[in-house]
């Protein structure tokens, strides 16, 4: 297993990954045909799990908090997001102050950025594309809008120039 000790919740893989791997598999794991499923679906209780096959990009999804599984002569290994990373919690921005609406601010964390948004903005029109930057620091980015709501011509603007970005290439991670 390999993981970042500073970004993972170390009580969650002991408890949610090492323990039923070492206490609780019987089978013999290498005389299986797809042993990364057989162990997400029997022995793994985390929230996020997910079979890869290729190491690309692995440093990065280390580094966002995730551990890695590698399961011995198999080309398979088991991604699991186990991340722990220190953020500040929401609260009233200092620096701009509201008389009228929400008084929380956004946070360096991308994802509790992105709860905020969709506990505001109740619809089903709300699509989140989330993006990658850079090729150094793969810094996580978002782009939000409603759909049916935005000009499909400033959209597609937006992304052309995201993507010209010269010293922040980007690839897409994952739609939303």
């Amino acid at each position: 297993m390999i993981f970042v000790t500073n970004l993972c919740n170390r009580k969650s893989i002991e408890l949610h990954i090492i323990r039923p791997l070492l206490n609780e598999v019987k089978e013999d794991i290498e005389t299986m045909q797809e042993p990364a499923e057989y162990l997400i679906q029997n022995y793994l209780s985390v929230s996020e799990a997910q079979i890869i096959k290729h190491l690309d990009n692995i440093t990065v999804e280390l580094l966002r908090g995730k551990c890695l599984i590698l399961i011995d002569k198999t080309n398979q290994a088991i991604l699991c997001d186990t991340s722990d990373i220190p953020h500040r919690n929401i609260q009233e921005s200092n620096v701009e102050k509201t008389i009228r609406g929400g008084r929380e601010c956004f946070v360096e964390n991308l994802e509790i950025n992105l709860a905020l948004i969709q506990n505001k903005v109740k619809s089903n029109k709300l699509r989140i594309e989330r993006l990658i930057l850079g090729t150094e620091n793969n810094a996580d980015a978002a782009i939000i809008y409603l759909d049916g709501v935005i000009d499909p011509v400033v959209l597609d603007s937006i992304k052309f120039k995201l993507n010209r970005i010269k010293n922040y290439p980007m690839y897409y991670a994952r739609d939303m």
